[in-house]
């Protein structure tokens, strides 16, 4: 988020790669997988202002300053960031309200912060439950098509941090066009009456009819269209207080479904407009 990490901008002055410059960008790969004990993959239509870009995260919360956001997404269609990351929270403020930041264990009370458990990231969650602390997200496929036109995709296994489900899987197709994005979850083994609550935080003005969810930035339409069983349900972005720092203009777009006696799968697909 802009402004919080202003820090960072100047290291880019000692890892930057002279050799790139304006000219060279269209050359630059638009898929990147770089591996890593936090895996990300990242997919771009093109280098453009308003070309598409999506991150995946993979990794576990129990890595150092970890977060339960393993499948956490980020996405930016027609030159506008629609799905969002919240802020880190202040750890002076935290530790001298007693809470104890450097226990990862699924009972740490790390885990009762909005912006650091799974509640407070573009996860899903089962029952309500959070992601599990000592689970981890991989990235088992990626596929680069943008040479032929064809796009790209990335799949991650999400299934040690979901121990309800027998696997968990996120899989994310990104049209070479940038124009649209399809994100879809596949959960096997749920128990049948199982709940599965799809989220994203996002900044954009949110309307919704049933299951069609109409976001409006800076000009721009987004429709996301979910399961037509779905009801979108609109809500802030928020922790309970005092504990938790505030969001303002922080939305939380969900909806929940309920698997029934077979394996539960979770299209979601995203379309700006031109």
């Amino acid at each position: 988020e802009k402004g919080k990490e202003g820090w960072l901008p100047p290291l880019e002055v000692l890892w930057a790669d002279p050799t790139i410059t304006k000219a060279s960008g269209d050359r630059l790969p638009l898929v990147w997988n770089p591996g890593g004990p936090v895996p990300i993959v990242i997919q771009r239509s093109s280098w453009r202002k308003d070309g598409a870009f999506v991150c995946l995260k993979g990794g576990s919360p129990s890595a150092p300053h970890g977060h339960m956001d393993g499948g956490n997404f980020i996405l930016e269609l027609g030159g506008v960031r629609w799905a969002h990351e919240l802020p880190c929270e202040e750890y002076n403020r935290l530790e001298q309200m007693g809470i104890n930041l450097w226990w990862m264990d699924q009972k740490s009370t790390r885990w009762n912060l909005y912006r650091l458990n799974s509640q407070g990231h573009n996860v899903p969650a089962i029952d309500g439950a959070l992601q599990r602390a000592q689970g981890k997200a991989s990235i088992i496929e990626v596929k680069d098509g943008t040479a032929n036109g064809e796009g790209s995709s990335a799949k991650l296994d999400l299934s040690s941090l979901y121990p309800a489900a027998k696997r968990a899987l996120r899989e994310g197709v990104l049209a070479q066009d940038g124009r649209s994005y399809a994100l879809t979850d596949t959960f096997v083994g749920l128990k049948s009456g199982a709940s599965v609550t799809w989220q994203m935080v996002t900044r954009a003005a949110a309307t919704a009819d049933g299951n069609v969810l109409t976001l409006k930035d800076g000009g721009k339409t987004l429709t996301v269209r979910a399961p037509e069983e779905a009801v979108w349900t609109i809500a802030p972005a928020e922790g309970p207080k005092p504990l938790n720092t505030p969001n303002p203009g922080a939305t939380m777009v969900s909806f929940t479904l309920t698997a029934g006696d077979v394996d539960l799968k979770i299209p979601v697909n995203f379309t700006v407009e031109k």
